[in-house]
């Protein structure tokens, strides 16, 4: 079954979609609503950011994103990118929702130094990502098609808890909440950017 939430197949892949988003959803202040958001790894149709109320939306991703009047989308390979294509002190919120798993971890502790530059004082960076235990369900669920195989065997490092806060804490934000859902199988932590 294709379906507009990730790559390739996945019976539970729009449940798990909306069950990140909300999360995310929940550590964003209502005043920062009135601004910018970035969904770093948005996926060809941005589910998050049209599950999320914000004033101006902004997303990037690998892969070529829809056509969109809602959204401004961008086309770009994290891997490959010195910088994020944005202005210093530009999003009041930036989401990186089941996206650090995918990406080199040589090239992580960069890039959230620029997800650093471009927040807003104040601004916040919200992750989602697989805590171990999780990943070890994900690769059964995949077996069953219950989960996209082409986005878990894509994985290529597993981060738990401290490992995000020390990620974090080594790009100059400071975190403000840490912790599990969905039954210890996924991990989120949400940081500021403090002058």
């Amino acid at each position: 079954m294709k379906n507009k939430f990730t790559r390739g197949e996945g019976l539970l892949e729009e449940f798990l979609s909306r069950k990140r988003a909300k999360m995310a959803d929940f550590f964003i202040r209502e005043s920062d609503r009135k601004g910018k958001i970035l969904d770093i790894g948005c996926g060809k149709y941005p589910y998050f950011l049209s599950y999320v109320r914000f004033k101006r939306k902004y997303g990037i991703d690998y892969q070529e994103p829809i056509k969109s009047r809602e959204f401004k989308l961008k086309k770009a390979d994290l891997a490959n990118l010195r910088r994020l294509p944005y202005n210093s002190n530009n999003f009041d919120v930036v989401a990186m929702l089941a996206v650090i798993e995918h990406l080199n971890p040589e090239i992580i502790q960069g890039i959230l130094k620029d997800i650093r530059r471009i927040l807003k004082s104040e601004g916040r960076l919200i992750i989602t990502t697989p805590s171990p235990i999780g990943n070890f369900v994900l690769k059964i669920m995949a077996i069953f098609k219950l989960v996209s195989h082409e986005e878990i065997n894509e994985h290529k490092k597993i981060y738990s808890l401290k490992e995000l806060e020390r990620a974090a804490a080594a790009s100059g934000l400071k975190v403000v909440k840490k912790g599990n859902f969905e039954f210890f199988m996924n991990n989120y932590l949400c940081a500021e950017k403090n002058n």
